[in-house]
């Protein structure tokens, strides 16, 4: 095995390339010894197909991220979590060639604007009933968001993002919490209403 480290580092040296653990660090053959050796040990790790309902991309076994699993330096390396897509491109002559490229996963707020906030808190506002806060209730919050937004969710990314949304305007006092009463047995249960937080109100 120090043969195999040794030659190993030696021609990462000399053509100036790295060596890639795949899957997991254990996948890899010739026990600890390889892997205890290397400045940085990093994961190619094809996206899930929950990741990809999540994000929405049309197939989730064309994009992979590299992650980092341990590192004998710190602090840990700035390329952890970077996101690739699998792709093809013409060359000079005509064939097409296997490629990848950087992608970038999707963000919540992508295209929301304040007047877009404005309205959402808006309408939960005007709520004589509040909407409940668990995406589990019939009358879930995120059903006003996603009417506002434009949002489908029974697509699994709209309905993804939306959560992240609501979560985000709590955070932010756009929208609020509040524990009330429910229902003939008077159970409590967690509402959201508007926050104090008003995008609507210049300073």
């Amino acid at each position: 095995m120090p043969k195999v480290v040794s030659s190993s580092r030696a021609i990462a040296m000399t053509v100036w390339c790295s060596w890639i653990e795949v899957s997991t660090l254990d996948d890899g053959r010739g026990g600890s010894a390889l892997r205890g050796v290397a400045r940085f040990n990093r994961l190619l790790v094809p996206m899930t197909e929950a990741e990809g309902a999540q994000t929405g991309v049309d197939d989730f076994r064309h994009y992979f991220r590299i992650g980092e699993a341990e590192s004998n330096i710190a602090p840990p390396s700035s390329d952890r979590n970077r996101w690739f897509e699998k792709t093809g491109i013409r060359i000079a002559n005509g064939e097409n060639v296997a490629t990848i490229r950087p992608w970038t996963w999707p963000k919540a707020f992508s295209g929301i604007t304040v007047n877009d906030t404005c309205k959402v808190r808006a309408a939960i506002a005007d709520r004589e009933t509040p909407p409940r806060e668990s995406s589990q209730a019939t009358d879930w919050t995120g059903k006003v968001i996603a009417k506002v937004l434009g949002l489908d969710l029974t697509k699994p990314y709209d309905k993804a993002r939306t959560k992240e949304i609501q979560k985000e305007w709590i955070k932010t006092d756009v929208l609020r919490i509040e524990r009330m009463a429910y229902g003939n047995k008077g159970k409590e249960f967690d509402f959201v209403v508007a926050g104090e937080n008003n995008p609507a109100v210049q300073e």
